[in-house]
């Protein structure tokens, strides 16, 4: 019910009925995770935090820890 309001009626009828729960259950995790992050982002910036500037400063460095590896 709850990937129905979100999603939509979504339609597989190209999978069988073990790769069909699979594919349901991992596209029920992707948005029960990405909802958790956007609660738990609009939490931290109501209360006052640095939320944006700290994801961003981690970021860049994750991309320079990545160019100094390859």
């Amino acid at each position: 019910m709850y990937l129905n309001l979100v999603l939509g009626n979504v339609n597989v009828t190209l999978l069988s009925n073990q790769e069909k729960v699979t594919d349901e259950v991992f596209n029920f995790l992707l948005v029960w995770y990405y909802c958790t992050l956007t609660i738990r982002e609009s939490i931290l910036i109501s209360n006052g935090s640095r939320y944006r500037a700290l994801a961003k400063a981690y970021d860049l460095l994750e991309m320079r820890v990545r160019e100094s590896e390859s």
